[in-house]
């Protein structure tokens, strides 16, 4: 199943994150367990916070865990890693 939407291939917590940060102009995340989210908008990085909304202070920026990466990996196989 091919996915239309770059947020169709992220588990439900960040899906939500990236969907609430409304970043139209973004070109890149950056999603590495126990680092930080990181979003590229507009030529700036910032990083997501719990709310959804961009800031420059790493302290309070979103860390992907490895539930997130299992729900990408998921998603991008369509639930079927074997047979991709």
């Amino acid at each position: 199943m091919l996915k239309t939407n770059v947020t169709d291939c992220f588990g439900k917590r960040l899906k939500d994150l990236l969907i609430s940060c409304d970043c139209a102009e973004a070109n890149e995340i950056r999603i590495r367990i126990g680092k930080p989210l990181i979003l590229r908008c507009s030529g700036r990085e910032s990083f997501i916070t719990e709310g959804g909304s961009l800031t420059v202070n790493i302290d309070e920026a979103v860390r992907a865990d490895s539930a997130d990466i299992s729900d990408m990996v998921n998603m991008l196989s369509s639930y079927s890693l074997y047979a991709f």
